[in-house]
């Protein structure tokens, strides 16, 4: 496997395979998940000009995809304003997703909840000022080491860059990613709805 860091030079070449990767692991019960392709394409490209440190596995044993390019088998997003890249996704796009949620209306169900249950109960913000936004492999690469290997590389990164913590969100009922990030050192630092919140501390 072979980890290479997008930058604004190089993110353009990997936008379809990022979007192939998104739609082929996560569930549907993602809002993203939903997106078409284009949008998912459009939405990375947000993310990633926003990210601080983002990054691809490509698979340099096997060789490549169909139209002969190699072939890209997980991705990290990650910033301290990688927020805003969503933010900014969804301004130019207000009428697609409110189109996506008619479509699903349980997602507008699920804000509408979690809408009133922040009114109602303030939440403690993450002490985490680095999120990880983003971990995904291709789903025929999964339980083959390839998360660890991005994470850890992720990590060395994070620490030459002199950031000693980090977190992260993931719904409650991802028991596959849950599992993972808690063997690999994250602290549950609060429940908010049905989502976990951790974070990480690297330093020695």
């Amino acid at each position: 496997m072979k980890i290479v860091e997008l930058s604004k030079d190089n993110y353009a070449l990997y936008l379809q395979q990022i979007a192939e990767v998104h739609m082929n692991a996560y569930s549907k019960k993602h809002l993203t998940a939903n997106f078409s392709q284009q949008k998912l394409e459009e939405y990375y490209r947000c993310l990633i000009e926003a990210s601080e440190l983002s990054s691809i596995c490509l698979d340099d044993s096997s060789g490549q995809n169909e139209i002969g390019e190699p072939l890209v088998v997980g991705f990290v997003i990650a910033g301290s304003a990688v927020s805003k890249g969503v933010a900014k996704f969804l301004s130019l796009n207000r009428l697609y997703v409110f189109s996506v949620l008619l479509r699903k209306p349980r997602f507008l169900i699920e804000k509408f909840f979690v809408t009133i249950i922040s009114i109602v109960k303030k939440s403690k913000p993450s002490a985490a000022k680095f999120r990880l936004m983003s971990i995904s492999v291709r789903s025929s690469f999964q339980s083959k080491g390839v998360g660890k290997i991005m994470l850890d590389c992720f990590e060395q990164g994070l620490i030459n860059h002199g950031i000693k913590s980090y977190g992260l969100s993931v719904r409650g009922e991802n028991v596959r990613a849950v599992s993972f990030y808690e063997k690999n050192g994250f602290k549950l630092e609060k429940v908010s709805h049905d989502s976990k919140y951790y974070f990480k501390n690297l330093g020695q």
